[in-house]
Formats: structure tokens, sequence, C-alpha cells
């Protein structure tokens, strides 16, 4: 089976047009320049995977034949463009989001966010895709009103290159070291959090690609794809406080908190949809629905090690069923189906 991935980058098409298994096993080198493009990293994670189930993969080969065409958070016009260009090749194809692109969130200080254009582009590929893969339920809930093939397929975390584990003595030395990773422009969400870690004196070290400015306190480690595993186990407890009252921020996978998680690194959480199913399920931190639970959490985990323990490992445990080899066997599933015209 053959699988052209579209991406929204128009420099990867003479680099990448080609087979993957040499460049990317298992290490993307692709991505190691900033933690923001988490739609890039869910497809070229999987790729390594699927060459391994036979499923031939190649990036934006706009005239090459394929059995699927993926359009990976891409939707504009050039995108529908291409869409059809595909399917008039043959192929089935996919819109493949990451982000709730199907509401009007406007833009947020720091310029993320979703714009009445954006809104317009993903309906017009989401109504002209045969199926739509989204990295979380709610989106799934709101590409469904567009597309009745839309299907929730959880971003996953590679095991080869996530490979660590927090250990019982890493929760036994003394103080509490909170961690968290994320665009520069995302960390304001931060600010409100970081007075009452400096009133209990938990250190905060940011990974980031730049230090935030209203952040210049706390420690800071470059974000880079490479040392991103090492890097987290800076921390024995990971924070990722966010806002709820928009439809951008309550469509966000759990990739940012799962990454953590993979590695025993437990986590504090703001109730988003995908977090709270994520530590529901698994029992691998809190959810803090207000600043009174991150006060109580943040002092309960202080005075309890075992506590943090237990919660590291049902972290570690819990996340094997999102290894990108498990996920993988998720998509060559859809292809197939898509393939054998049973949709």
């Amino acid at each position: 089976m053959r699988v052209n991935w579209f991406l929204p980058f128009n420099n990867l098409s003479t680099v990448f047009c080609s087979r993957f298994s040499q460049f990317l096993s298992p290490n993307p080198y692709i991505i190691q320049r900033s933690p923001g493009i988490l739609g890039v990293l869910r497809c070229l994670q999987l790729i390594p995977f699927l060459e391994r189930k036979g499923i031939r993969c190649t990036i934006n080969c706009l005239n090459k034949s394929s059995d699927i065409a993926i359009f990976v958070r891409y939707h504009n016009k050039d995108a529908l463009n291409i869409l059809e260009r595909q399917r008039n090749l043959g192929a089935r194809t996919i819109f493949d989001i990451n982000v709730n692109y199907f509401d009007d969130s406007g833009l947020f200080p720091g310029g993320y966010g979703t714009t009445q254009e954006q809104v317009t582009d993903a309906k017009n590929m989401a109504i002209a895709a045969d199926a739509i893969t989204c990295a979380s339920d709610f989106i799934k809930d709101r590409a469904s009103q567009f597309n009745s093939n839309s299907f929730y397929i959880p971003d996953s975390v590679n095991l080869h290159h996530f490979r660590y584990n927090k250990t019982e003595e890493d929760f036994r030395s003394p103080g509490l070291s909170a961690i968290w990773s994320g665009q520069p422009t995302k960390a304001d969400e931060l600010v409100g959090l970081t007075k009452l870690l400096t009133q209990h004196h938990v250190p905060l070290t940011i990974i980031s690609e730049n230090q935030p400015p209203r952040l210049k306190h706390c420690n800071f480690s470059p974000w880079s794809y490479f040392s991103f595993p090492r890097t987290i186990l800076h921390g024995n407890i990971s924070v990722s406080p966010r806002r709820t009252d928009n439809s951008y921020d309550l469509g966000h996978s759990h990739f940012k908190i799962g990454v953590f998680m993979a590695q025993g690194v437990p986590v504090l959480a703001s109730p988003l949809p995908s977090y709270t199913e994520l530590l529901t399920d698994t029992g691998g931190g809190r959810i803090c629905r207000s600043d009174a639970d991150w006060k109580t959490s943040i002092e309960e985990i202080m005075d309890d090690r075992d506590l943090l323990w237990k919660w590291s490992q049902a972290a570690y445990s819990g996340m094997r069923k999102f290894s990108t080899e498990k996920i993988s066997n998720v998509y060559v599933k859809l292809f197939k189906t898509l393939v054998s015209n049973n949709m």
C-alpha cells in the first residue's frame, strides 16, 4: 500500500519525496527545531513504523499516485486543490487534524488561536475528504458535523525515542521540582502558577525554543527533539495549566502531558477533555480545576512522596497503550478499510 502525506511546508517536497526508513529510523530529525509542530510530529514519527508494516510512504509528492493521501493540519485553497488532484489520481483522502479549527476562537495574546478564514478552510477540507482523523475526541465530535467518517486516533509517543523512566530514588530526594514544555507564546499560562510554586520553594524548569520573557526567573532548557527525553527527567512533576474557556484549547490532544507520563513523570494539569481522559484512565497524576486544587495538590505531594511514586508508575504503565507501534496499527486498519471501499 502507498500513502502520500501532505504537510504545509513547501521545502519538504524536494527533500522527502522518497522512502523514509533510511531517514527516520527511529528519530525524525526534521522535527528538532520547535516543540510547536505537533501536527508534523504526529505524522513523521508514524512513518518508520508504517514502513515496517509494508506501507510505502512519501511526502508532498504532488503528481505521484497513491492509495491514500493524508493532509496533516493542511487546510487552505492549495490543500483543497491538491486533495482533488489526488482523488483524480485514484487516492482515498484523509484530513488529519490535531487542533480544533472548526470554531473561530479568535487570536489570543501571542498570536495563537483560530480565525474565520481558517475555520472556513478546515470545513471545506472536512467535507471534501473521504475521512477525518482527529487527535482528540473533542475535535472528532466537531468534525463529525461535517463528515460522518470522523475518527479519534490519539497522539502517540515513540517509546523507542522516549525510552527513559524515572526511578523511585528520583522521588525520595529533598525538595520538589516542576517542569513544563511548550511554545514561548503559551508560557504566559504559567505566570500565576509560578507564584504558587515560588511560595512553596518549588523550582520550575521551562523547556522551550526560547525563554519566555515573563519567566526569566525560571530555569530554562532549550528544546530539541533529541535532548527532550533526557531533559524531561529533570523534573519530578510536570505542570500543565491551560485555558479552558475556549474551543481552541479544549480541542488539544494529550501529547503535551503524555510524553512526560511515558517516562514516569506524573502530571498536574488543567481539565482539558483529553487531559482529563488520560489522567482518569491511567491514574498518572491529577486534574486541578481551581487555584485551590493546584495548591492542595502541590502541598500533598510535597508531604507524600509515596503518592508521587505511585503516580509515576501508573503514568509509565498507562502510556504503553499509546505507543507509536500500537497507534500505527490503528492507521493501517483505517487505510485498509478506506481502500477496500467499505466506507
